[in-house]
């Protein structure tokens, strides 16, 4: 038995789920200024292909800021909308079946995610997975209250997350691990892993995958 890991965003589904929860926002009218939100959305996603991406001022300024301003009840009633039309048309099926292989065989999944833990919770219950860990966010009552919980899942986090979880779980270890991914923003952890599996990857992190004969794959 291995553990193994999936990335979420672009790799087991065919979009970003965050890019995704802002378009949802923006079709149905649910944000105050649309011209702005819009800019802001693109110009927060550029610096994330480009690997420039201030995670916490994206999360402080942008995703918790709009997210707090809605108390949960309204936000979960949004969210299974948002479900249902914005990421179940995306599900890469053999995604799916790769995870059901890996259940075969008796491994442990999960998928790891930066984006936050709303909309990683529902996006999850999608897939065959045991386990599934994101970004915390704090509430009080019935709202988000814009602060994290921790630090954000991104780049280093990731992998000092997954070594204090291993720390707590003797049955799993590094070198038997297995991490899909499709992108350069997560080449340190998976540097570390025993497995590493590049997903339909962008082009650094094809040149790496080539370069140390890391299986390439494709789930689309």
């Amino acid at each position: 038995m291995g553990l193994v890991i999936f990335d979420l965003d672009e790799t087991i589904v065919s979009l970003d789920t965050d890019v995704a929860w802002s378009n949802y926002l923006l079709k149905h009218k649910l944000v105050k200024d649309i011209d702005s939100f819009k800019q802001e959305k693109e110009a927060y996603y550029r610096d994330y292909l480009s690997g420039r991406l201030d995670i916490h001022r994206y999360l402080r300024e942008f995703v918790l800021k709009n997210l707090k301003q809605h108390p949960l009840d309204t936000l979960f009633e949004w969210r299974e909308q948002y479900i249902k039309e914005m990421i179940q048309p995306f599900v890469l099926h053999k995604a799916i079946d790769c995870m059901q292989k890996h259940r075969a065989k008796e491994d442990y999944t999960m998928i790891l995610s930066g984006t936050n833990e709303f909309l990683v919770a529902a996006t999850s219950e999608l897939f065959p997975v045991n386990f599934w860990v994101a970004t915390r966010l704090e509430k009080a009552e019935n709202y988000f209250t814009g602060n994290v919980v921790g630090e954000p899942l991104s780049g280093i986090v990731k992998l000092h997350w997954l070594q204090d979880w291993l720390s707590k779980h003797s049955e799993f270890c590094m070198e038997e691990t297995t991490y899909y991914n499709n992108s350069h923003n997560d080449l340190t952890f998976m540097s570390t892993v025993g497995h590493p599996v590049a997903v339909d990857p962008d082009n650094k992190l094809r040149d790496h995958a080539e370069a140390h004969k890391w299986p390439i794959v494709t789930f689309r």
